[in-house]
């Protein structure tokens, strides 16, 4: 599967956001649940390629839904 532009730009903002080095999941869910709900939620990728470009003004808002959805 190829990523693709837009998504080769969000992802280290995917990798922060899910929990990167230190942190190995997100609130006891995987990465791969994360993955899953990038994938049903195309509205994120923008939002990540926006916190990636500027992330002291990018808006979490778009994310929050898709992120609280595996709840």
């Amino acid at each position: 599967m190829a990523l693709g532009p837009d998504r080769c730009v969000a992802l280290p903002m995917f990798h922060a956001f899910t929990g990167c080095d230190t942190v190995s999941c997100f609130g006891g869910r995987d990465k791969r649940t994360a993955w899953d709900m990038w994938n049903a939620y195309d509205e994120v990728t923008p939002a990540f390629c926006a916190l990636a470009a500027t992330p002291e003004t990018g808006s979490t808002g778009t994310i929050c839904s898709p992120a609280v959805r595996p709840y």
